[in-house]
C-alpha cells in the first residue's frame, strides 16, 4: 500500500484532528484513513445520488401520466355507461 505524508500542518489543526479521532474512539491514522476513503468516493456517491434523484423524478412524472390516463378512462367509462343506460330506458 502507498503512504501519504503531510508535513507542516498547523498544530491547532493536528489537535482538532486528534480530538475528532478521540471522540470516535479512533487513533489519528485510522481516523484520517477513514476520512480520506470517504473523500475519495464522495464524487461517486454524489453521481449515484444524482442518478437516483433523476430516476425518482422520472417515475413521479410517469405516475402522473398514468393517473391522467386512468382519469380519462374513468370519464370515458362513465359516458359509455350513461349512453348504455339511456338506450335501455
Amino acid at each position: 500500500m502507498a503512504e501519504i505524508k503531510v508535513r507542516r500542518l498547523d498544530p491547532v489543526i493536528i489537535k482538532k484532528i486528534d480530538e475528532a479521532a478521540a471522540a470516535k474512539g479512533m487513533k489519528r491514522e485510522a481516523f484520517l484513513r477513514t476520512y480520506l476513503n470517504q473523500l475519495a468516493i464522495t464524487k461517486e456517491i454524489e453521481e449515484i445520488e444524482d442518478k437516483y434523484t433523476a430516476l425518482i423524478n422520472d417515475l413521479a412524472e410517469r405516475l402522473e401520466q398514468a393517473n391522467d390516463v386512468i382519469e380519462r378512462n374513468m370519464l370515458l367509462e362513465e359516458k359509455i355507461l350513461g349512453v348504455i343506460s339511456d338506450t335501455l330506458e
